[in-house]
């Protein structure tokens, strides 16, 4: 179908997009258990907070990640334009905002890390892995709990929260350096 507009995939999924069981429905119970109500009630005054007392759905964060999956480039930076279905679905940002909860104001700049150093994360409980951690060490990890402060136990309990339920990727996924980047220095707050 030819609308006459010229878009650009930004990025093409590494497999086909799907809505499943591998979303972590149990997040917040994971959460409290491994770090405790103290860690839980710090992540309830983060950005993610609002998701601790939605309904359970399997839906709820793969909506907004493949959202994001399926955006198209195209020159108007006030919306956000996604392709499904051979159909162009537009969003104004603040619509956008609004649906997800997400903050989706900024400079993009602002969020780019060089990958290519170890952050205080990476160094204390992956410290063998040299550009990306495996989700499933991740997941390990993060279960296995005794985090040496409240403040790496609330950076992990969000790492898990977004690989796990927003992000939901299959455990063969990576977890880049720039996301314990963005974590540790809170730019998570205004990431949209």
């Amino acid at each position: 179908m030819d609308w006459g507009l010229s878009y650009v995939i930004k990025k093409i999924p590494p497999h086909p997009l799907r809505f499943g069981s591998s979303c972590n429905l149990k997040f917040k119970d994971d959460i409290k258990e491994v770090v405790g109500q103290k860690v839980l009630g710090l992540f309830e005054k983060t950005i993610f907070g609002c998701y601790l007392n939605n309904p359970l759905s399997n839906y709820i964060g793969q909506i907004t990640k493949y959202l994001i999956m399926l955006e198209i480039e195209q020159p108007n930076q006030e919306e956000m334009h996604v392709f499904v279905k051979d159909n162009i679905l537009r969003f104004f940002i603040y619509e956008f905002a609004l649906i997800t909860g997400l903050n989706c104001f900024g400079n993009v700049e602002d969020f780019k890390y060089d990958d290519s150093s170890l952050n205080q994360l990476t160094r204390r409980y992956f410290p063998q892995s040299m550009n990306e951690v495996d989700k499933e060490a991740l997941v390990e990890r993060f279960l296995n709990g005794n985090f040496e402060t409240i403040e790496d136990a609330l950076r992990m309990a969000i790492l898990y929260f977004i690989h796990t339920f927003i992000y939901s990727q299959l455990n063969a996924s990576s977890v880049s350096f720039s996301d314990f980047k963005m974590i540790e220095d809170e730019k998570y707050e205004f990431f949209s």
